[in-house]
Order: C-alpha cells, then structure tokens, then sequence
C-alpha cells in the first residue's frame, strides 16, 4: 500500500478546498486554451470593427469605435498577464516537483479573476455585436 502525505494549508485558508499538482496543471491548461479562444474572438472583432470603420463617416461613431478598440486592447492585456500569471505558477509548481516537495493548494484568487474577466469579455461583446449588428450595410439576399 502507498501513502501519498500532503502537507497542510496555512491556517490562514482552513476552509480552502485542495487540489493537487496535476489537477492544478490541468486547470492552467484549460485557462490557456480558453485564453487563446478569447484572444482570437478579440481578433475576429477587431477586424470587423475595421471593416464598420471604414464604412463610418461621421465623428461620433468613429469615437465609438475607438471605444471599443480600447476595451479590447485592454482586454488582451489582460490576457497577457493571466498568462505570464499562469507559466509562473507552472514553473513554480515543476521546481517544487522537482524538489520532491508535495503540494495541495487552490486557485481561488485566480478563479474569481478568470470569472471576473469572462463577465468584463462577455459585456463587451455583447455591446460590440449590437453596435456592428446596427451599423454594417444592410444587404438584401433573395433567393430563388
């Protein structure tokens, strides 16, 4: 029979749910594909606000575009960081692997951040639909 020991939280988290190292690896791995999922909608976006600014004339929607550009760019920031935060913790979680050391810990704080996030991309792209939605040039299929 095997015993696997992990070593005790802090007291400073007594109700914090655990997770260990593959668990939490798994989870990096899934926030780095959702992250590139983001990413490349933020693209997609980006080009379809061109595209809507290119047929705009007027000032006051060009702001508006500007708006949004900037609210996506501030959300790839975000991203960008979210990313460098996570190969930190993996490379800090592969050189206490390394060292033997067992460890147990959660990702609370990066959870609520993550959701955090998905609710600030998920406004954004809302809004932005309704605003390319209204202003791309109505066209007219018929079909035969």
């Amino acid at each position: 029979m095997k015993f696997v020991y992990v070593y005790s939280l802090p007291q400073t988290y007594p109700k914090m749910a655990t997770k260990r190292i593959y668990f939490l690896h798994q989870e990096h791995g899934t926030w780095l594909n959702q992250l590139s999922f983001y990413f490349d909608e933020i693209k997609c976006f980006q080009d379809e606000l061109a595209f809507v600014a290119s047929s705009l004339d007027r000032d006051k929607e060009n702001k508006i575009v500007k708006k949004y550009r900037q609210k996506f760019m501030d959300l790839l920031y975000d991203i960008d960081e979210f990313r460098y935060i996570i190969h930190l913790h993996e490379n800090y979680l592969a050189e206490q692997a390394h060292k033997g050391q067992h460890l147990a810990f959660d990702h609370c704080e990066e959870c609520d951040r993550i959701g955090d996030f998905e609710k600030k991309f998920e406004k954004v792209k809302k809004e932005v639909k309704a605003f390319i939605a209204d202003k791309l040039p109505k066209t007219r299929i018929e079909i035969h």
